[in-house]
């Protein structure tokens, strides 16, 4: 009877024995990262390099791959490269955006024109090509010919130049009020039958101011609107010191 007492009690206290060595194993599964982490900071301590505040799960994953003998500062660094793969895609997503808030900025554009002007300019056509740079400021150049007639003279003009402007907008429209200066090339004839016929021709400078409004049609990169400009010459020809005006329509397009 006694051995059989002796052999329960045996068992029941392997038993015990047994649930008390489960029962601390997490709490030394626990303790790890805890150590490890002390560890790490007493070894970057030793390097001369401040400790860095962690979070919870930070600490966490760097003790398991410190148990695993893996590299210590890989999770970082991943975390690293994945923020900062994620800034530079937001700062190219801000940085497109701005391109393209205002209708020219940063973009190059080519028109053409047709119009009539005041003082003997007569009926003409041009062309002009120019920048918008980022900050809305405008360079370019341009170049005028146009055709005068009545029954006793006629006269053609020629007038390349550069211009600058400043480029306001309102949702699609622009607003460019701009000056240049060139030169206009002008023939002129003059013809009375059997009076009188003679020609001449010059060059003389040319300054002018003036402004654009144009809009662009919807989803393209098509403009159209108008143009209106003073000019002063150097010189005067026939009436050309009552600086003339010239009125146009444009059409055109940007690049980029």
């Amino acid at each position: 009877m006694s051995s059989r007492i002796s052999a329960v009690s045996a068992a029941v206290f392997t038993l015990f024995l047994a649930q008390a060595t489960l029962a601390k194993a997490p709490e030394q599964a626990q303790a790890v990262p805890v150590k490890s982490t002390k560890a790490g900071a007493r070894s970057r301590a030793a390097r001369g390099q401040s400790p860095k505040p962690t979070s919870p799960a930070k600490e966490h994953a760097v003790a398991a791959a410190e148990a695993q003998g893996g590299d210590v500062a890989a999770p970082e660094r991943s975390a690293l490269t994945t923020s900062g793969s994620t800034d530079k895609t937001a700062a190219e997503r801000v940085g497109d955006a701005g391109a393209h808030a205002h209708p020219t900025a940063g973009r190059m554009q080519v028109q053409g024109t047709l119009g009539d002007g005041s003082d003997s300019l007569g009926v003409g056509i041009g062309v002009r090509a120019g920048y918008t740079l980022s900050d809305k400021v405008y360079v370019g150049g341009v170049a005028r010919a146009s055709y005068y007639w009545n029954p006793v003279a006629s006269a053609t003009w020629v007038r390349p130049g550069i211009e600058a402007g400043y480029d306001f907008s309102a949702g699609p429209v622009v607003i460019r009020p701009y000056a240049g200066a060139g030169f206009a090339f002008v023939r002129a004839t003059v013809s009375v039958p059997g009076l009188y016929d003679a020609s001449a021709s010059t060059t003389v400078g040319a300054f002018l101011g003036g402004a654009q409004v144009f809009g662009y049609i919807p989803k393209t990169p098509v403009f159209l609107g108008g143009d209106v400009h003073a000019v002063v010459f150097t010189s005067s020809w026939g009436e050309s010191h009552k600086v003339p005006l010239d009125f146009s329509v444009l059409a055109g397009t940007h690049f980029l």
